[in-house]
């Protein structure tokens, strides 16, 4: 659970990125603004996958400018609807967790402290005669000790059911992020052939480094974001539209 939620924390800091940077996109900045967002999104793209074609086509777009704003935007969006809002829930849950831990923690501390107190309660009475006043001391401690213990009890089930929760939210989320990758590589690879062929000479420069051939040869065996719609959308207007 610890590995899952450091993974979960380190995707959702570079997420929290690409939302930031989608949200001065949809205000139509124009390119100097985007040639920053494209060197940042090339700096981690070794990190996410070398061999994205969608990655190719944001190289080409930032290289060689882009007229239209929301031909990328599209793109983008598409992306954020599909991976970075499922993410939400699921991090949402573990910020929850993260604060049952802390409660946890808290509550067995007040009980570390009940418990000393009861044994110094104890010690007290042993050694005072003649007066009820520990006798009064060590039942009150007593009750205040059994309270903590229910209160550390209810708060600890409480955790649990949030954990299987969350567990649940981020099997069914991998299912789907599943899902899509795959739909998007269906897409690809039904256009491969087409989107090879329109590709001329004069772009078959490097990829984030690795020559367009690599990618190509890579895209059966990637597990990657790849934007169908950008792949048809290039279909249907050439290579050279951009």
């Amino acid at each position: 659970m610890k590995i899952m939620s450091n993974t979960i924390q380190i995707i959702a800091k570079d997420l929290y990125f690409y939302v930031e940077h989608l949200q001065r996109l949809k205000k139509k900045e124009k390119v100097p603004y985007f040639k920053d967002f494209y060197i940042s999104l090339k700096d981690m793209s070794e990190w996410y996958n070398p061999y994205s074609l969608l990655g190719y086509a944001l190289n080409i777009i930032s290289e060689e400018g882009f007229s239209e704003c929301d031909i990328l935007t599209s793109y983008i969006f598409d992306l954020e609807n599909n991976l970075i809002l499922p993410y939400q829930d699921v991090i949402e849950n573990y910020s929850v967790l993260s604060k049952f831990r802390i409660k946890i923690k808290q509550m067995y501390s007040e009980l570390e402290s009940a418990k000393n107190k009861l044994k110094n309660g104890e010690r007290q009475h042993l050694y005072k005669t003649g007066s009820d006043h520990p006798q009064i001391q060590l039942f009150n401690l007593g009750n205040k000790f059994q309270e903590y213990q229910e209160n550390a009890l209810n708060i600890f089930r409480a955790y649990i059911q949030k954990q299987r929760e969350t567990i649940r939210n981020t099997i069914e989320f991998i299912e789907y992020k599943m899902a899509y990758h795959k739909a998007c590589l269906d897409e690809i690879n039904k256009n491969l052939d087409t989107f090879n062929s329109r590709l001329s000479a004069y772009h078959r420069a490097p990829v984030f480094g690795v020559p367009l051939k690599v990618h190509l040869e890579h895209i059966n065996s990637e597990i990657s974001v790849v934007i169908h719609d950008c792949v048809a959308w290039i279909m249907k207007n050439g290579i050279d539209e951009e």
